[in-house]
């Protein structure tokens, strides 16, 4: 359910009708040229502010950031000039005009995902819809094939981070490798047990190479060959419509709904963004610089002509 519906014109248009950011508006098809620029201006400038935000929080002593920043963020500051250039001299103030700037640009890019989603996906590869599986929030369905491949990314998931931190891997697989152990026969059991320092390196490095071929064969054509785009955006769309529904229940007050649609749906949005920006300025480059060169040829024709 659109956000419109769920709290009423006024309030989101008390959202978005900000200085910063996209209009959330705008119709995406993917095609038109003026909408693809817009979008690479404005999702350039927010994930630019992004990139500068979490430098500055770094070090705050980073002065060429600090003077990106500053440049960015001086096109979209109302009142005079001089004024807010003394203001972002100073990086905790800088840091204080980044964050509302990011808090209105997140918002209007969020709502402008979500209201050209099926547009957006489509335009997105089958390995960029696979990132996104790989890295946004996951929310079970209740069903089965859908919950399987939540249990599957957060098993990979807890093993990779254990071997990251050196820790002992057989811990993250524990449950696993006790399932095993107990559908054995009693007398392979019993020999396993006697002689489990001898086999459990070998037991556990055939769990994790089942595990891994398991997610390995998620999402995959029926020759196994290449990654199912539609399962994939389906995928996708059941998990947003898990926080949907969610948010649509009767009795669930308005102000509750936003702040679920804002801790849940807004940041799986603004990862559609990031993933369609190089896609978009991309094309608009290759648009511009056909442009250029068949300027060239017409300005090279009249030349010749005179």
């Amino acid at each position: 359910m659109a956000l419109e519906q769920l709290l009423g014109e006024q309030a989101v248009n008390e959202i978005k009708g900000r200085p910063f950011g996209i209009d959330p508006s705008m119709k995406y098809d993917g095609n038109s040229k003026e909408v693809q620029e817009k979008f690479v201006k404005y999702a350039g400038d927010l994930f630019d502010v992004e990139k500068y935000y979490g430098k500055l929080k770094e070090n705050s002593g980073d002065i060429g950031t600090l003077n990106d920043l500053a440049q960015l963020a001086l096109k979209y500051m109302a009142g005079d000039k001089e004024t807010n250039t003394a203001i972002m001299r100073d990086p905790n103030k800088a840091l204080q005009q980044a964050d509302v700037l990011l808090s209105t640009g997140y918002v209007n890019m969020a709502k402008f995902v979500e209201n050209n989603r099926n547009k957006i996906l489509d335009k997105l590869s089958a390995e960029q819809l696979y990132s996104l599986v790989n890295r946004v929030p996951l929310h079970g369905t209740g069903n089965e094939g859908h919950d399987r491949v939540i249990l599957l990314r957060d098993k990979l998931m807890k093993i990779n981070q254990t071997a990251q931190e050196k820790g002992d891997i057989k811990s993250a697989i524990n449950r696993e490798i006790e399932e095993l152990i107990e559908k054995m026969p009693e007398e392979q059991k019993a020999f396993f047990q006697e002689n489990s320092e001898i086999y459990l390196q070998s037991l556990t490095r055939a769990i994790l190479g089942k595990i891994n071929k398991a997610y390995a064969s998620l999402f995959k054509t029926a020759d196994g060959k290449n990654l199912d785009k539609p399962a994939l955006k389906k995928y996708l769309e059941d998990n947003y419509r898990v926080i949907e529904d969610v948010m649509s229940e009767k009795d669930r007050p308005d102000n509750e709904r936003l702040e679920i649609w804002d801790k849940n749906l807004k940041p799986q949005y603004v990862e559609i963004a990031k993933e369609l920006y190089p896609i978009d300025k991309n094309e608009v480059k290759m648009d511009k610089d056909k442009d250029k060169e068949e300027r060239k040829k017409k300005d090279k024709k009249r030349r010749v002509a005179r």
